[in-house]
C-alpha cells in the first residue's frame, strides 16, 4: 500500500497549525505524525489497536477512514484502489466541514506521482518527510500572490474612509 498526501501543502499548514496551537491541539499534532509514521511502516495491527477509528466519516466519503486523535482532533484518510490517501487534519468541526465540502472525493491524477509518496524521515525518526514540489502551491496562495494593497483597498473602501 503507497501513502500519499492530498494538497500537501496545505496538509502540512493545518499540521502546523497544530502544532502551534494550545496543548491539546500541539498532543493531535504529534498523535498525526506518529500515526502517519505507523501508516508509512504499513503496522496496520498498531493502528487498530491505538487508534480509534470513527464511524461517520466512512458513511459520507467511499472508504473513508477517519482516525480519532484525541481532544475532538481527526486525520482523516481515504482509500483508493491500493493506495491510502492522507488528506486533512484538524478539530471535529473543521473535519465534518471537509468531508461535507468533499463527499465525492476522487485523488487527482497528478497526486499518484512517486514524489508525493510518503518517505521515511530523517535517521532521528522524527516524523516522515514528505517531497516537496516547489510547484505544488495551495490554491489559496496562488490568489492572495495576484491581490495588492490597492485591490484590497478598493473592495474594502468603506472601511479605510475618513470620517464615517
Amino acid at each position: 500500500m503507497a501513502v500519499f498526501i492530498h494538497r500537501e501543502a496545505r496538509f502540512r499548514r493545518r499540521l502546523d497549525i497544530l502544532k502551534r496551537g494550545d496543548k491539546k491541539s500541539s498532543m493531535a499534532a504529534e498523535r498525526a505524525q506518529e500515526l502517519i509514521r505507523k501508516l508509512f511502516e504499513e503496522d496496520l495491527e498498531f493502528l487498530e489497536e491505538t487508534y480509534n477509528r470513527t464511524k461517520h466519516g466512512e458513511l459520507r466519503i467511499d472508504k473513508c477512514r477517519k482516525y480519532d486523535l484525541g481532544s475532538g482532533f481527526r486525520l482523516i484518510c481515504v482509500e483508493h484502489d491500493e493506495d491510502l490517501f492522507i488528506t486533512y487534519v484538524g478539530d471535529h468541526d473543521d473535519c465534518h466541514r471537509w468531508i461535507e465540502n468533499n463527499r465525492r472525493f476522487e485523488p487527482e491524477v497528478n497526486e499518484l506521482r512517486e514524489e508525493n509518496l510518503l518517505s521515511e524521515g530523517d535517521e532521528d525518526g522524527n516524523e516522515p518527510t514528505m517531497s516537496k514540489d516547489s510547484e505544488d502551491m495551495d490554491y489559496d496562495d496562488i490568489l492572495m500572490k495576484q491581490i495588492d494593497d490597492n485591490l484590497l483597498r478598493e473592495i474594502f473602501c468603506g472601511f479605510c474612509r475618513d470620517g464615517a
